[in-house]
């Protein structure tokens, strides 16, 4: 292994020295400026090392690479050559080589993405992943109370010819191990009603293989898919969770009506107003939806 791990890094030098030559060679070396988009997060730098750097991605960036396209997502390529010039770091610029991202992270997920900004850090960074040397770990918000029990989900994942379609459970897929251990359950409560709404639960879960959407694809599989992940939730629990939505604003309606009735008849409804708002959890799921 110490002889691969030596001969790898030579390989990246000579590389990266033929790489830097190239990006020499062109006049533009300007930062790239970070595309504006409503709402958005801005990425962040986690750790830089020579060489190789850990990014925190936001929901709504993608990983992007020589197969993506254009579309409505902000690319994270463009906040590693807001910080890299080409002269610099030619391989952050290099499409063919997807930028030095070493594995993808799903467009709704926030988390963790290592790159390589040379290809001796990448090469050292890519012999520990495939070496499983390397540890991927999640943390994922999901419907219905999963059992404590649930410890492990090993079910082939199919690959569909479109890499944005949802990927399904068939014989005929990949092998996919993905290992979760139940953290806790939780019990959604919506802003103003001081009724409950639906159950979830907190899991971390690790992953032996890195199969595209594997572990959307697997929680759906084992009947408790991700929260805001509408592609890969259930029919049932949709149609539930619509339900839940209409009671709960019946409920609210309901509320606001007495409320209403209490203030024409009492001059001491303000207190009951703040008393019956102020004990209300509050359980966003679109903050936590960036937790997967």
């Amino acid at each position: 292994m110490s002889a691969f791990k030596v001969a790898l890094g030579r390989l990246g030098f000579e590389l990266d020295a033929r790489a830097g030559r190239a990006a020499h060679e062109v006049h533009d070396d300007s930062l790239r400026r970070l595309p504006w988009a409503p709402r958005s997060v801005e990425p962040t730098l986690a750790v830089r090392l020579p060489g190789m750097v850990t990014i925190h991605k936001p929901a709504d960036w993608e990983v992007d690479g020589a197969a993506s396209e254009p579309g409505e997502h902000l690319p994270l390529s463009s906040y590693l050559q807001s910080l890299f010039r080409r002269s610099e770091c030619p391989l952050v610029w290099d499409t063919g080589q997807s930028y030095g991202f070493l594995h993808r992270l799903d467009i709704p997920s926030s988390g963790l993405v290592l790159c390589g900004t040379s290809f001796q850090g990448y090469y050292a960074l890519r012999l520990q992943l495939d070496t499983h040397r390397l540890r991927r770990e999640y943390l994922v918000l999901g419907h219905n109370m999963a059992p404590s029990g649930l410890t492990e989900i090993v079910a082939r994942v199919d690959v569909a010819p479109d890499p944005s379609q949802r990927k399904s459970i068939s014989d005929s897929g990949r092998p996919s191990q993905t290992m979760l251990v139940v953290s806790a359950h939780v019990r959604q409560r919506q802003a103003g009603l001081p009724e409950p709404g639906g159950n979830m639960f907190i899991t971390a879960i690790r992953i032996a293989t890195g199969r595209r959407h594997q572990i959307r694809a697997h929680m759906r599989h084992a009947g408790h898919p991700s929260i805001a992940d509408a592609r890969y939730t259930c029919r049932e629990v949709r149609v539930a969770a619509d339900r839940d939505s209409q009671n709960s604003s019946s409920n609210a309606a309901a509320k606001q009506s007495n409320l209403q009735s209490n203030y024409n008849n009492s001059s001491s409804c303000s207190h009951d107003l703040h008393t019956s708002f102020c004990d209300v959890g509050l359980f966003s799921t679109e903050v936590l939806r960036v937790c997967y």
